[in-house]
């Protein structure tokens, strides 16, 4: 009497091996996607849209000349340790006004007021920081912004490298603490000059040796009993 052979029993579905071929799939094509993305960045020519775009500094320690951009040398003293500035809705097409000078005549240091200022090379001032800045540039829709974080480089006040060490270290701190009371005078000036800004006017270099320039005219103009001799740009992107 014949028998019936049993049907051959389907074998199930891996979900596991199939969960893992997909994540590792992913993982593949977001790395290649990464990749890529990176390299066009890097390479690709300026005048190309990108995402980001670079801007590139020497390594600390090294002396700038003038017109080079996105130098930070090595901070003599001072510095003030702000947060990040982020300005929306800045957006104008016209130019900065000039600014009046500020009335300058409480905390002042008393080395500095009335006695003028040491004649110093860039590189040889005192770096004050400012805070990060993101603004929106004078652009149609505010689409496009800046990021900017700046060192200004102030000459020392007059007599300064002559004085004893124990006068010196009472002199910087008497001189960063007044200057650091000016911060909202320093960021003020900046972001007014950014927010005037549209993105050709300063994505060459030549854009950015203008504004550092800008910045110098406008901080002298305001604090006129300080000399802001360099602007570095610690950090400068747009997009």
């Amino acid at each position: 009497m014949a028998t019936d052979s049993p049907a051959p029993v389907k074998p199930k579905p891996n979900i596991a091996k199939i969960i893992i071929y997909f994540v590792a799939g992913v993982i593949i094509m977001t790395t290649a996607a990464t990749n890529l993305l990176v390299v066009y960045v890097l390479f690709a020519p300026d005048n190309l849209p990108k995402p980001i775009y670079l801007v590139y500094q020497l390594p600390v320690g090294v002396t700038p000349q003038p017109g080079l951009q996105g130098a930070t040398p090595e901070m003599v003293a001072g510095g003030s340790a702000n947060p990040i500035t982020i300005i929306t809705g800045q957006q104008t097409s016209q130019a900065a006004a000039p600014v009046p000078a500020e009335n300058n005549s409480a905390g002042v240091p008393s080395g500095h007021s009335g006695g003028g200022v040491e004649e110093v090379s860039p590189g040889h001032g005192i770096m004050i920081d400012t805070s990060t800045k993101i603004v929106n540039l004078a652009e149609p829709g505010g689409k496009k912004f800046i990021r900017v974080t700046a060192t200004l480089e102030f000459a020392p006040p007059a007599g300064y490298s002559s004085l004893p060490e124990e006068e010196k270290t009472a002199e910087l701190a008497e001189f960063t603490a007044s200057i650091n009371s000016r911060i909202p005078v320093l960021d003020d000036t900046i972001v007014t000059l950014l927010s005037a800004k549209e993105f050709a006017a300063v994505y060459s270099t030549e854009g950015k040796d203008t504004l550092r320039q800008e910045i110098i005219d406008a901080i002298n103009s305001r604090l006129p009993e300080y000399k802001v001799i360099y602007v570095y740009f610690k950090e400068f992107v747009m997009q």
